[in-house]
């Protein structure tokens, strides 16, 4: 059944618009909408949504169809890569926004979801899991299709060195560069010229290693198949370009990473950064 909405304006300035049970919805711009006491979600949206000319950021099903909450925010390169799962797989969800600027993964119903206080975390009809690779493996072996995380146990082996090799070596460095150059001075904290210059070392130590393991997995990190492997690597990848790695000396992961930014399903996980960036 429906649950009701209680009466009140809700503002819409990058925050969630939440209900007794439901979770959240988000919008884009700054807009109050007034509901009845026992106007049902349903009936809200259909009202309050035309006026505010404002779409929310969930996909694909009605409200009922629902099972699968995807907490996140849009600069989480962590969150993007589940994002990017979702996309690819086209799994109905919905997407409730965490506003990490002001310590929203710290409140007590989010711990709730996710005692680490970060994104991403899921609901899977509840059943809470937090840590992006975890739901990534999670997700690939509830939804399929089963190529991206086959159930061979030396396919997925490989899927998994895949992975925790590019988050140890190579998405932890780039990290490090975007949050140093890109999120720390938008966010007016300090930046570490050491930490940077450590990050550019490390990524020249170990990117013509992943180099070297494309001239024998091609086209893909884990072999002939996009995988999760893959999708864990994509946001970094997308990070790098924005930051200008020199990847001169590494056609081999210019041209793969070229190819995986080019997925219609990346494209869509870049269409939800674009109202934060004000672009």
């Amino acid at each position: 059944m429906m649950q009701p909405i209680k009466a009140r304006r809700i503002s819409t300035k990058q925050e969630t618009f939440h209900t007794e049970k439901a979770g959240a919805l988000v919008f884009s711009k700054l807009h109050f909408c007034t509901l009845e006491p026992n106007t049902t979600r349903k009936e809200g949206l259909s009202h309050c949504l035309p006026a505010l000319g404002q779409t929310p950021i969930v996909n694909k099903s009605s409200q009922e169809d629902r099972m699968l909450t995807f907490y996140h925010h849009p600069y989480s390169s962590n969150a993007q890569k589940v994002r990017l799962l979702l996309e690819e797989i086209g799994v109905p969800f919905q997407a409730v926004l965490v506003n990490l600027q002001k310590g929203e993964q710290a409140l007590p119903h989010f711990l709730a979801i996710n005692p680490f206080g970060a994104v991403p975390a899921i609901d899977h009809d509840g059943f809470p899991l937090a840590e992006s690779n975890t739901i990534l493996r999670y997700l690939a072996q509830v939804f399929g299709p089963k190529e991206l995380y086959p159930d061979d146990l030396k396919e997925r082996a490989r899927i998994d060195q895949a992975m925790d090799f590019t988050t140890a070596h190579i998405s932890r460095w780039l990290a490090t560069l975007n949050w140093h150059q890109v999120i720390a001075p938008m966010m007016d904290l300090p930046s570490n010229p050491l930490a940077i210059t450590e990050a550019e070392v490390q990524l020249q130590r170990y990117l013509p290693k992943l180099e070297r393991s494309l001239k024998t997995e091609k086209p893909f990190i884990a072999g002939p198949h996009y995988t999760i492997a893959d999708i864990s690597f994509v946001p970094l990848l997308a990070q790098a370009f924005r930051l200008e790695v020199d990847f001169h000396s590494h056609p081999l992961v210019h041209a793969y990473a070229e190819r995986v930014l080019e997925r219609e399903a990346w494209k869509k996980v870049e269409e939800t950064m674009r109202p934060m960036s004000g672009s």
